[in-house]
């Protein structure tokens, strides 16, 4: 994950919306989708709840508990 890629992240939780933080970070919706998809699957978790009818961040407890358990050995 870089630099870029967190600043998209951060837009696209405060605005709650795809389309608001594409038009506000001046970029295609394709593309921000792209780089949060690449996001969730470098961590191994998803990072959003779409199931809303606007966007809601997961709990970051959530995603450090699925992180722990990818990080243990067997």
């Amino acid at each position: 994950m870089n630099l870029q890629t967190m600043e998209y992240f951060s837009v696209l939780a405060r605005e709650r919306s795809f389309t608001r933080a594409a038009e506000a970070l001046h970029i295609t919706q394709q593309s921000l989708s792209g780089h949060i998809a690449a996001v969730e699957q470098e961590l191994g978790a998803q990072l959003l709840d779409a199931a809303q009818l606007e966007l809601e961040p997961q709990k970051l407890d959530k995603l450090n508990d699925q992180t722990k358990k990818d990080d243990v050995v067997t």
